[in-house]
């Protein structure tokens, strides 16, 4: 299975008229697998309806990235 590096929440949402779709897209925390072995990647605040979705599975989160040095040749 391949991992994806940057991965972003998957909780979708159908707007109030029933026609415009909400997406959060923001970076996400963590994923919860489903019996297939598929991941569905969350951030913090949709983790509990990601989950609730799949059914199925424990949250599990991804490890934190160190943020890149801004200037690595300036580094010793």
């Amino acid at each position: 299975m391949v991992e994806h590096l940057h991965p972003t929440c998957e909780w979708v949402e159908v707007g109030e008229d029933d026609e415009r779709v909400i997406i959060c897209g923001e970076p996400a925390k963590g994923y919860v697998e489903d019996p297939a072995g598929k991941h569905h990647y969350a951030c913090l605040e949709h983790a509990a309806s990601v989950k609730a979705h799949v059914g199925s599975g424990e949250w599990i989160a991804l490890p934190a990235h160190a943020p890149a040095r801004p200037y690595p040749e300036s580094m010793p």
